[in-house]
This record gives C-alpha cells, sequence and structure tokens, in this order.
C-alpha cells in the first residue's frame, strides 16, 4: 500500500514535464481549456448519470467560481507559461512550496495559531527557496530583484491554488447550521470539481479568443498536441483525484504531506529522462532545506502518529 502513496506523486510529478510538451505544440491557456473543459464535462455527465441531478444552490456559486478561476484558469495558466521558461523540476518545486502558503494565508485571513515549531519550519522553508532562485536559465527573465518573471508566476500558481482549495472547502464541508439529526451534506467534490473544471476551462479558452497573440497555428501538430492532453487528463484529473482521496482514508494528512515531498525528486527524475534536463547543487539544497522546514512544520502541527 505504502506503495501507492509514492505512485500517486510520481504521477503528479509526471504532469510538470508532460505540461512543458504540451505547450511546444499550442498556447498556455488553449492547452489549460481544452483539458478542463472536456475534463469538467466528463465529470458532470458521470455525477448526473450516477445521482441523476447535477443541481447547485445559488448560495455555492461564490465559492464554486472562487474555485474555478483561481484554483483552474489562475493556477494552470501560470503553471504551463513557467513551464516554457522553467525546468519541470523547479517549477514543481516552487508549487510544492504551497503548505508555507496555506499557513500564511490561514494565519492572516483566519487568525489560525501557530506552534513556535511551525513558525520556524516556515522561517527555514523561506529560506531554503533561495538556492533555487540562483539557478536561472537564460530563458528566465529579470522581474523583481533576484526573482524571475516565471519565479513570480509560480509564487502566483501556488497562492491561488490555496486560494481555490479554500472555495473546494466551502463548497464540500457539510453546514453548521444543519440539525443534529439531520445532517446536510456539502456538495460532492466530484460536482464540484466538474462544474469548476467545465468554468475554469471556458475562462481559459476566453482568454485565448480575445487574449490570445499568435502568428501562426493555434496547434503546431495536433496528433502529439492530443496524446499529450489525453495523457495529462487521465494522470491529473482522473486518476491522482480519486487516488488521493482513496489514500487520505488510509493515511494521515501529515503523512500524505510529507511524502509528498517526494514530488520534485519525481519531477527532476521526469524531467532528465523525458526533456534531457539537468538540475544543479543549487536546487538540491533547497530541496533538503524545504523539506526539513515542511517535516518540523508538520511535525509541529501534529503531535500524532504519522499514518
Amino acid at each position: 500500500m505504502i506503495l501507492l502513496v509514492f505512485a500517486l506523486f510520481a504521477l503528479f510529478a509526471l504532469a510538470f514535464p508532460l505540461g512543458s510538451m504540451a505547450v511546444t505544440y499550442t498556447t498556455p491557456a488553449f492547452a489549460v481549456g481544452l483539458r478542463m473543459l472536456c475534463s469538467g464535462l466528463l465529470m458532470l455527465a458521470w455525477h448526473g448519470f450516477r445521482h441523476g441531478t447535477i443541481k447547485l444552490k445559488r448560495k455555492d456559486i461564490p465559492a464554486l467560481f472562487l474555485l474555478a478561476f483561481l484554483g483552474i484558469y489562475v493556477t494552470n495558466v501560470l503553471e504551463l507559461w513557467s513551464l516554457q521558461h522553467m525546468s519541470a523540476a523547479k517549477t514543481c518545486f516552487i508549487y510544492s512550496l504551497s503548505p508555507f502558503i496555506t499557513a500564511l494565508v490561514s494565519y492572516g485571513a483566519f487568525s489560525e495559531r501557530l506552534r513556535k515549531r511551525q513558525w520556524i519550519g516556515i522561517i527555514i522553508g523561506i529560506f531554503g527557496f533561495v538556492p533555487a532562485l540562483l539557478w536561472n536559465t537564460k530563458a528566465e527573465l529579470s522581474a523583481v530583484g533576484f526573482l524571475s518573471w516565471p519565479e513570480l508566476a509560480m509564487l502566483g500558481a501556488s497562492t491561488a491554488t490555496v486560494l481555490g482549495w479554500i472555495g473546494m472547502k466551502k463548497l464540500t464541508q457539510a453546514s453548521r447550521k444543519a440539525s443534529p439529526g439531520r445532517p446536510k451534506l456539502g456538495v460532492s467534490p466530484i460536482l464540484a470539481n466538474g462544474y469548476a473544471m467545465t468554468i475554469g476551462g471556458a475562462i481559459a479558452l476566453g482568454h485565448t479568443h480575445f487574449f490570445g497573440v499568435s502568428t501562426g497555428p493555434l496547434i503546431t501538430s495536433w496528433w502529439p498536441f492530443i496524446k499529450i492532453m489525453l495523457a495529462m487528463a487521465l494522470i491529473s484529473n482522473f486518476i491522482c483525484y480519486n487516488l488521493y482521496g482513496y489514500l487520505l482514508r488510509r493515511y494521515s494528512a501529515t503523512f500524505m504531506a510529507l511524502a509528498g515531498l517526494s514530488t520534485p525528486l519525481f519531477a527532476a527524475l521526469f524531467g532528465w529522462l523525458m526533456l534531457g534536463e539537468a538540475v544543479s547543487w543549487s536546487f538540491w539544497s533547497s530541496v533538503a532545506l524545504v523539506s526539513g522546514g515542511l517535516l518540523l512544520f508538520h511535525l509541529g502541527g501534529n503531535d500524532k502518529n504519522l499514518a
């Protein structure tokens, strides 16, 4: 069973080199729009077939839009744009900083308390990010200080992911106003994701239509592009989603978060095998420091057994 956990994060990591390959055939917004729209419609059709309805209540619309716009559209477009300028390993590594961003957002917006060891873990993680910033390629454009535009874009993607998951939590959690004898369940995760992917995908396609700048064909080679899109949809939208939910029933969230530290390592391996990308000592230094910070952060917030 433990092998399934690392298989999950290997599949998560595989999406990064696949994304890097996808944007060689089309624009980031179109790649996101097509994959998310098709996946979302399939999820809605499946939910409607299984449950006979895909209705949502009006009160769910704000949280749904938050998830669709930030969690689907902004996150994925920024990620694929970054992959045009950064290696899959570095892009995945920056994306993996989301636990720290989650903690800071929860602390600032929801007044959640952080323990001393958690603060130390966050500080170590932030400083651990610095060596990776020294590893810049010629494709990375300078922006603010020592941060490049692709790095800023990925930090934005990580932040948008966190804010999008706030929308998901509001949609799927049980209502506190329900009576004890008749608990009111939240929206099904499949239904929430189906709508969010459909809406987010439509926004991305609208982005392509109104703001896309291209002097050539939208897709330079159809068959390789379709194969990559099918692989990304199968891996990211269906297998990873279901497998993660299954494993969360058997392992604690803390254990899953710590196992997720292997994702940048898998991304570096796949980037090397599939794209011929090499990583420097600064990347491995950052991975080690940030992993230590995340370990301290998660252990500091949970005194129970990991698994």
